[in-house]
């Protein structure tokens, strides 16, 4: 049966009141696509494309980390729709961004893993983020400096250096993803920790940790044994092997 007009907008009246009374907690995970996807479409009944998002991507969280094209492919979503969908992730990572500015890196750590996490999580490809912090271990800026492939990513010591120093850095976290989901360093993860740490040492700068992050998790170098940092126990003298982690 048709959904009128007056029927479509007194709907979407509830939906909003419903956010504004109960918050988003009080929404069905198609609910709350569909009061979203009703800001794009103003003159449709929205309900069965974002149940039709939510049969063919099972999830939120894959909805929101779907290519635009894909969205867009899907009957009745089209590009508007699409973008407004991947904004969401957009804001995501320019909040969590904002957030990370004035925190000290050895007391909340766990903030700049949400920012890494949220930022890499989605991508196919492994990414080279490094922070840049200052003497207080506090954010001066953050960029990804190499981007590899499903598995590698190749990062040179000195360019990481190079840019530490162009950003008057005192301290710097490295932090790349694994599109496997899988966050235990590899025998190359552990050598390029090394070999960035002892580029650094010349310049007084220090490496404060290494991240890997995935969608499902993360791994510090730094806090992952407290007792003896693998941060440092591993980073030997170049020619020896490092530790098992």
């Amino acid at each position: 049966m048709p959904v009128n007009a007056d029927t479509r907008i007194g709907h979407r009246k509830r939906l909003r009141e419903k956010y504004l009374l109960a918050g988003p907690d009080a929404f069905l995970d198609y609910e709350i696509l569909e009061l979203l996807l009703s800001y794009a479409m103003a003159r449709r009944d929205v309900k069965p494309m974002a149940k039709q998002l939510m049969e063919k991507y099972r999830s939120l969280d894959k909805i929101i980390d779907a290519e635009v094209s894909d969205l867009a492919s899907t009957p009745g979503i089209g590009e508007n729709s699409a973008i407004l969908i991947k904004l969401i992730r957009s804001l995501m990572v320019r909040y969590l961004g904002q957030r990370i500015k004035e925190e000290d890196f050895m007391e909340d750590s766990e903030a700049f893993c949400d920012y890494a996490r949220t930022r890499l999580g989605e991508a196919p490809e492994e990414n080279m983020l490094v922070f840049y912090l200052n003497a207080r271990n506090m954010l001066i800026h953050t960029e990804i400096i190499s981007r590899g492939g499903t598995d590698c990513v190749v990062v040179f010591p000195t360019e990481v250096a190079k840019h530490a120093l162009l950003q008057s850095a005192k301290s710097v976290v490295m932090c790349h993803n694994h599109p496997s989901g899988i966050v235990s360093p590899s025998q190359q993860d552990n050598i390029v920790t090394r070999e960035v740490r002892l580029a650094l040492e010349p310049l007084k700068i220090n490496l404060l940790d290494h991240l890997i992050v995935s969608k499902y998790g993360y791994h510090s170098y730094r806090f992952a044994d407290r007792e003896r940092p693998p941060a440092f126990r591993m980073l030997g003298p170049l020619g020896k092997e490092p530790d098992k982690l």
